[in-house]
């Protein structure tokens, strides 16, 4: 038993180390605009997307004022919700502090969709809004239209919405995975799954990645 919590414990360490290098061999234009435009003051135009960017697409539009779960006081009649600014073990979103500072933020961002929508010209579609642990909204615009946004003074700053797709295919053999494909590793069993039907009922598995 010992021995096989042993080998647990070697695949997991050498699974984050892995990991560790890497997240830490990408280039940095891959790294998330959170790492980096956040240190730019607002209003300062930063928009996060390909070069070859065309035609609409959700947009992410990080606004200034502190999220929820970061807020650590400061406005005057806003008490800090920060857990440990507020003295508390965990964030509760249903304090009357954290109701108070969210109704400020509900606030803050309508004004800055309002804004929003006066420098380009037509209403959003708000897709999504965000305020716990990040403050701003999704909504799908062009690329010329994120430009101008960016430079509103309450934005801090702008991300295209982007997908990424694993690029690893060691899983397979960390998990043994090739032995039992050739049948090595499965004993005198007479088949390798010839014939046996698998369903699996999962919203996240794409038989094309690397992965698999």
């Amino acid at each position: 038993m010992r021995r096989k919590v042993l080998l647990v414990t070697l695949m997991l360490i050498a699974l984050v180390v892995a990991n560790a290098v890497a997240i830490a061999a990408e280039p940095a234009a891959d790294a998330s605009v959170f790492e980096g435009a956040t240190a730019q003051p607002a209003g300062s135009g930063v928009v996060v997307q390909p070069k070859d960017a065309a035609g609409p697409a959700i947009y992410l539009v990080i606004l200034n004022d502190v999220p929820l779960a970061s807020y650590r006081g400061g406005i005057e009649g806003l008490a800090a919700t920060n857990p440990s600014a507020s003295g508390k073990a965990k964030l509760d979103a249903s304090s009357p502090a954290s109701q108070a500072y969210l109704a400020y933020l509900d606030g803050r961002r309508a004004t800055s969709i309002a804004e929003a929508n006066a420098a380009i010209g037509r209403s959003l579609d708000i897709a999504y809004e965000y305020k716990a642990t990040v403050n701003g909204y999704a909504a799908t615009m062009t690329p010329e239209e994120a430009a101008t946004i960016a430079k509103l003074g309450n934005v801090k700053f702008v991300e295209r919405e982007r997908e990424f797709e694993l690029q690893t295919d060691a899983g397979p053999a960390w998990i043994g995975a090739p032995g039992i494909w050739d049948g090595s590793a499965t004993g005198d069993a007479g088949t390798k799954g010839e014939g046996i039907i698998v369903g699996v009922i999962d919203t996240g598995i794409d038989p094309w990645n690397p992965s698999f």
